[in-house]
């Protein structure tokens, strides 16, 4: 399930806020950031508009990398006993809060 979560999210690097996306497992991490050549991190509220979107509808996910100053990582842990159509729904909703951020 991990390998269909990531291949799912990875997805989402359509989206010019997504700067990365890597995980093992089923810890997974999308990393968003103003330009991914600099990798220069997208601003809190970005993020916590995403957070918030998601909690929202359904999802919730943390946020971690950079230490206190960035936090630009939003992460996965899902269940182990998690299925395919719950990958999906995590994919979408993200896909859907990643382009509330794109046109707002």
């Amino acid at each position: 399930m991990g390998a269909y979560l990531l291949d799912g999210l990875r997805g989402l690097i359509r989206h010019p806020i997504v700067g990365d996306v890597r995980g093992k497992g089923l810890l997974l991490g999308v990393e968003l950031v103003k330009d991914r050549v600099s990798k220069e991190p997208v601003g809190a509220a970005q993020i916590t508009s995403l957070v918030d979107f998601c909690r929202d509808n359904g999802l919730i996910i943390g946020r971690s990398g950079g230490g206190r100053r960035y936090g630009n990582t939003v992460v996965f842990c899902p269940p182990l006993v998690i299925t395919r159509a719950e990958c999906d729904r995590i994919v979408d909703i993200m896909d859907r809060g990643l382009g509330s951020l794109n046109s707002g």
